[in-house]
């Protein structure tokens, strides 16, 4: 509940700096039996909250998403945000250390609601920038963190372990 109502704040910010619209996607009109609205509020014109996605609703978003936004303050390798790099997504992420470890230049960072609202600003409508990104991302994740990369880094982990 947390993290929706950051995510959700964080938008409204963006909203009253000037960014009116957010991808409405295909997608999201074919899942609307599924989508819910944050605390029962829109925080911004044309923007969708899905609430927790799984399966093939998941994939069917990500697939359709173009831009992801990561709002999340805590460390660590976030499984969507390889996900979404992987999915081909422009990737605008929070600025925090682990973000840049995972995403490196193969995406945009955020500190504030105005940094946000630029970013997105920027990339809205430009389709080849956002395209470049996500095509930036995909790549990184195919060369960081696909099954064959992680399975040998385990494997050399553990042969210098048992060294």
């Amino acid at each position: 509940r947390r993290a929706r109502q950051r995510a959700a704040s964080t938008l409204r910010a963006a909203a009253h700096l000037g960014v009116e619209q957010f991808t409405e996607s295909p997608a999201i009109h074919r899942q609307q039996d599924c989508m819910q609205q944050t605390d029962g509020e829109q925080a911004v014109p044309n923007a969708v909250f899905t609430g927790y996605q799984f399966g093939s609703a998941y994939q069917q978003l990500s697939s359709h998403a173009g831009v992801y936004v990561l709002a999340a303050t805590v460390g660590g390798t976030h499984p969507v945000l390889v996900e979404q790099m992987a999915a081909g997504n422009a990737i605008v992420a929070r600025d925090t250390e682990s973000n840049r470890e995972v995403l490196g230049d193969a995406g945009l960072y955020w500190h504030t609601a105005e940094d946000l609202a630029t970013l997105l600003r920027d990339l809205w409508g430009n389709t080849e920038r956002i395209v470049s990104l996500g095509e930036w991302a995909r790549q990184r994740a195919e060369e960081r963190y696909s099954w064959e990369t992680v399975t040998t880094r385990y494997q050399e982990l553990c042969r210098l372990t048992l060294e």
